[in-house]
């Protein structure tokens, strides 16, 4: 029979008892534990930091200035399409006017009635673009967002505006706002404006 105390059964939590091996002359106390060793959970990784919203100079219109952060805040927290999508075409609108005002395009002609006709977003940029006031990519973006024009036809797929319509339109007010107002400041002062990655949500 050994001078040593059996083994605890498995499970079991620290109990004090007596070795009487004689290697130290007399009988010393031990502590046996058996209790599974467990390594301490690594740490939860942190989730990604959002980049904040692009900033702009004093050379963009102060209302865009405005409404990008809020549309910025809306793609970032996946708001509902439908009002981005609105919100965006208004600050379009608010860019192309103030575009078109300082590159001298004269407003259209008035109709029969007294009543000033609207050109189409698509035909204000293509008008923009062939004045060198922004660039042919600025067109091509334009043409792949089938809700750029007020009543346009909603996909059947996406009743409620499609996410991917609504991140598209975001970038294109973005691209507007930074090749017609900040790179002409940019060209003229020599001071590049700031800049951040837009954020990429769902695969798109």
């Amino acid at each position: 029979m050994s001078d040593h105390p059996a083994s605890p059964a498995a499970g079991a939590h620290p109990k004090p008892a007596i070795c009487r091996c004689g290697l130290g002359g007399f009988a010393q106390p031990m502590v046996i534990c058996a209790c599974p060793v467990h390594s301490p959970a690594p740490p939860k990784p942190e989730p990604p930091k959002k980049p904040p919203p692009p900033t702009f100079s004093d050379q963009v219109p102060e209302a865009f200035t405005k409404g990008f952060k809020d549309i910025w805040a809306g793609v970032a927290a996946g708001r509902s399409p439908v009002g981005l999508i609105a919100d965006c075409r208004m600050l379009l609108a608010v860019l192309l006017t103030e575009l078109e005002r300082r590159a001298g395009v004269s407003a259209p002609s008035r109709g029969w009635f007294g009543g000033a006709p609207q050109a189409g977003m698509r035909a204000k940029i293509d008008s923009l673009v062939a004045r060198h006031v922004l660039l042919k990519g600025v067109a091509d973006l334009a043409r792949r967002i089938s809700q750029l024009e007020p009543g346009a036809e909603v996909n059947a797929l996406y009743p409620m505006g499609d996410p991917a319509q609504a991140r598209d339109y975001m970038n294109l007010i973005w691209q507007v706002a930074d090749q017609g107002f900040e790179q002409d400041r940019w060209s003229r002062t020599g001071e590049a404006p700031l800049r951040v990655a837009p954020v990429a949500k769902d695969g798109h």
